[in-house]
């Protein structure tokens, strides 16, 4: 396999995003965040998800207001995400 065709393979592999209610949203139901890329010289960090089956499902009912979640662990889950973030800084 060609260097090209591995560095897609990795990207797609993986679930990038910088919102952190998504992030947290998608622990929460499973999907853990394997890594935080922080960006040098930016305040912002993406957040790095195994791409699994169920992740597109969820990232749609997210951004289509049609996720229901209880309401204590969503917010465990964003303190928990947070306090990740926040660790090394």
């Amino acid at each position: 396999m060609n260097t090209s065709m591995k560095n897609v393979l990795e990207e797609t592999a993986c679930f990038r995003c910088q919102d952190m209610a998504l992030a947290s949203a998608c622990q929460l139901f499973g999907f853990p965040i394997v890594a935080i890329d922080r960006q040098a010289g930016n305040k912002s960090a993406v957040f790095v998800i195994e791409r699994k089956e169920g992740l597109d499902d969820l990232i749609g009912a997210f951004w289509t207001r049609e996720l229901r979640v209880d309401p204590l662990s969503y917010w465990e889950h964003c303190r928990s995400v947070k306090n990740r973030l926040y660790k090394d800084v």
